[in-house]
């Protein structure tokens, strides 16, 4: 009876492991023969593999990386194919191989259930493998966890301007967090491939006018210039993507001095246009608070790119002094000079 036939009967992995190990080396040629069935075996098809793993024979027959295929997507406790075939990427059929597991995943509708075999693809990128991940990020976006992601990072590191195509109409019928991912996505791969990015639609707006319609539509799109600025930056695209979702827009204000303030206008200081039966508002014990400033939501609404504000009414801006200084007047502190404010872009932050 040979080594590997007592190894098995034994029912040891190691000892399968240590008797394959052998095989391999001592007859590399017939070592298929004899050790294909196991690999069809779980119990010791992750023996197997890592005895053509390590130490990394001279010589492995091609068809050990097609039968480990049999183990993709794999599930937690099945035998795990990455390191296999990380160790052999320098050879053209283990990446033709990796392109047909990748599109098997693809047209099968399945996907690792682990994250190391998009950490393969990430260290190691295989060219022709960008359709399959796309299809597979599409699938997956309902998702929105790394299963989505992962292969979006993939994506990113294959560095193939031909997906963007494909990840533009992607983004495109996407929103929220997804749609950011696609965006970080799609920024890396035009910063790296600036000939590949997609022009602008001209707008017909004049040149500082308030931002509404088509400029919301291009404030939609300030996520992407972010995120490029981000990767250009030297930060990775998760951490880019976890950025760009925990942005929001601000808006900026444009300060001048005015003699004579407009009713109801934007303003910092000055005096506050409150309601007639509006009482000046309060701390503790009948302490005013000083006002600060009041914002006229009618004009912030063109700005408001996230639709966030109502259309109309005042927001009232109120504080209270030191609290070491004691109140000597029940009147409403002195207002400082009047500065009308301007509402001007948008921007996010």
């Amino acid at each position: 009876m040979s080594e590997l036939k007592k190894a098995i009967a034994s029912g040891n992995k190691d000892q399968v492991t240590d008797a394959a190990r052998a095989l391999v080396r001592s007859n590399p040629e017939g070592a298929y023969e004899e050790l294909a069935p196991l690999l069809t075996d779980r119990k010791f098809a992750a023996a197997v593999l890592y005895a053509l793993f390590y130490p990394k024979p001279k010589k492995i027959d091609p068809r050990f990386f097609r039968a480990a295929m049999r183990w993709v997507p794999g599930e937690r406790d099945e035998p795990s194919f990455e390191a296999l075939f990380k160790a052999n990427l320098h050879r053209p059929e283990v990446k033709a191989i990796l392109v047909e597991v990748v599109d098997k995943l693809a047209v099968e509708k399945k996907e690792p259930t682990t994250g190391y075999f998009y950490m393969m693809l990430r260290a190691h990128p295989v060219p022709g493998t960008a359709p399959g991940l796309l299809t597979i990020a599409q699938r997956a976006a309902k998702k929105g966890d790394w299963r989505f992601t992962a292969p979006l990072a993939a994506i990113i590191e294959l560095d193939d301007p031909s997906a963007l195509p494909g990840l533009r109409e992607l983004g495109a019928a996407l929103a929220g967090k997804t749609r950011t991912g696609v965006q970080v996505a799609i920024a890396a791969l035009e910063a790296k491939h600036p000939e590949a990015k997609q022009p602008s639609a001209k707008s017909g707006a004049s040149k500082g006018a308030p931002a509404s319609g088509k400029g919301r539509s291009a404030a939609r799109k300030a996520p992407g210039s972010l995120a490029a600025g981000l990767v250009a930056a030297g930060l990775s695209a998760e951490r880019a993507a976890s950025i760009v979702a925990a942005a929001r827009p601000r808006i900026d204000f444009a300060v001048k001095a005015t003699r004579k303030p407009v009713l109801g206008e934007t303003r910092f200081g000055g005096e506050p246009d409150l309601p007639a039966k509006h009482a000046w508002p309060q701390a503790g014990a009948g302490v005013p608070l000083a006002f600060i400033a009041q914002l006229s939501l009618a004009e912030l609404s063109p700005h408001d790119v996230a639709g966030l504000l109502p259309k109309t009414g005042m927001l009232y801006f109120f504080a209270r002094g030191d609290r070491s200084t004691p109140a000597r007047s029940s009147r409403p502190p002195r207002a400082r000079a009047p500065r009308a404010l301007s509402p001007a872009a948008h921007h996010h932050r």
